[in-house]
């Protein structure tokens, strides 16, 4: 109880700040653009630089909202339960990117705690997205089962991999704010986190 309490008062200090800071955030985004719309086609170098600066905007804004929603649960999970909702996540995920994923699970309709079927289901659409921005592969493949009294969660892709010591060594890139973020998350119900990556060979989370 102690633990579920000090979360959620966390959650509501941090995103009440981000709430407040988003108005702002729009504001900017919306003189950024009226200020490009004036400066082209006359300075252009000059214009490029709102750009950059909108897109660093638009980027921290839906980190923002990304956070936020984290802790939103949808209806869907009440409805279908974990695996048929991940596999309707995985379905509109193919129509969108043509990246086929395969959902494979030995659950059929059993129900979890409820902040523990949220954690797995914001980690498939974290990964999903991980997918699309940077690994270009060509599939995917979720399995989610139970093995001995652990449930696991596997999302696997054929993309071009990554070296994951160099990467701890870089600067952090939006990558690492979203693994970082999925490592507090599942710590947070008590569960880990363990990347595999070679580069030219995929990645498993």
């Amino acid at each position: 109880f102690f633990s579920s309490r000090r979360r959620h008062t966390r959650y509501i200090s941090v995103t009440g700040v981000q709430t407040c800071a988003l108005p702002i955030s729009l504001v900017a985004l919306k003189i950024n653009l009226e200020m490009v719309s004036k400066l082209m086609p006359k300075d252009t170098m000059k214009a490029n630089e709102y750009l950059n600066e909108s897109k660093q905007i638009l980027s921290n804004t839906i980190n923002v909202l990304r956070n936020m929603s984290f802790f939103l649960r949808p209806t869907i999970l009440d409805e279908l339960g974990l695996v048929h909702t991940i596999e309707s996540y995985a379905s509109v995920f193919t129509t969108r990117t043509n990246i086929p994923v395969e959902v494979s699970s030995n659950l059929e309709s059993k129900r979890f705690q409820q902040d523990v079927e949220l954690s797995f289901y914001r980690m498939v659409q974290e990964a999903l997205t991980n997918v699309v921005k940077h690994s270009e592969a060509q599939n995917v493949q979720i399995r989610i089962y139970e093995k001995n009294t652990e449930l696991v969660l596997s999302v696997k892709d054929n993309g071009k991999g990554f070296d994951i010591e160099k990467k701890k060594e870089e600067t952090i890139d939006e990558r690492s704010v979203g693994l970082l973020g999925m490592r507090e998350r599942f710590a947070s119900i008590g569960a880990t986190l363990n990347i595999f990556s070679v580069p030219g060979k995929g990645t498993e989370l």
